[in-house]
């Protein structure tokens, strides 16, 4: 990272544009090396809630509820 903003420190300010797309450019020529065994699952992990999951259509829910509380 030092490598990259060293030259920010060093410029004047007219010559700040020109910097930066140097830099933005040998930003962009880096390549992410090969990392063998690693894995990233593609999969999302549900939050913990403290409801149950609606199973069925939400108007029959709402009358099994108030019906369920009137007893």
């Amino acid at each position: 990272m030092k490598a990259f903003a060293w030259p920010l420190l060093r410029c004047t300010p007219s010559d700040l544009p020109e910097v930066i797309e140097t830099l933005l450019e040998a930003i962009a020529q880096h390549a992410v090396g090969d990392r063998p065994g690693r894995v990233e699952p593609r999969a999302l992990k549900r939050r913990p809630k403290p409801y149950d999951l609606l199973n069925q259509p939400r108007d029959q829910a709402r009358t099994l509820e108030l019906t369920q509380s009137c007893d």
